[in-house]
């Protein structure tokens, strides 16, 4: 008797733990990205250089448009070509004072983090304003 007890909590011990193994594997892309949207893209839109596996897998931006820096959010800005907020790099993208996240893979790819303004640059390849993310992080105030 007392070994047909063990054997009905192992067996049911058993079942749970397949069961939240499933459920853990199934999760979904849509879910890791949430409010930030899944990145949708068509790789023959891609420049020749950015592989669709440097692609990254969330649109926006995890900060927005909100820079410590300015007074208002999404303030046009005039007294740096880039620099460091939040521990992301941003550039100026045109001299009308928008600005944009940058990504790495000439906007495409991961967005590129700092620690200081010195770890950020304007070079496209691999300070690109964000794309395929909208107002949200492309060039804008």
């Amino acid at each position: 008797m007392k070994v047909a007890i063990y054997l009905s909590i192992v067996v049911a011990a058993s079942a749970a733990v397949q069961r939240l193994s499933r459920a853990t594997n199934e999760i979904s892309v849509e879910s890791i990205c949430g409010e930030l949207g899944v990145m949708r893209f068509n790789a023959n839109e891609l420049p020749d250089h950015v592989s669709p596996n440097d692609v990254r897998m969330c649109a926006k931006h995890p900060s927005g448009r909100n820079r410590t820096l300015d007074l208002s959010e999404g303030a046009c800005y005039f007294k740096a070509p880039y620099g460091c907020s939040r521990g992301w790099c941003w550039k100026a993208c045109d001299e009308g004072g928008k600005w944009c996240w940058t990504a790495a893979e000439s906007g495409y790819g991961p967005w590129r983090k700092c620690a200081s303004y010195a770890d950020c640059g304007t070079h496209d390849d691999t300070f690109g304003c964000g794309r395929w993310c909208g107002k949200q992080c492309g060039c804008s105030c």
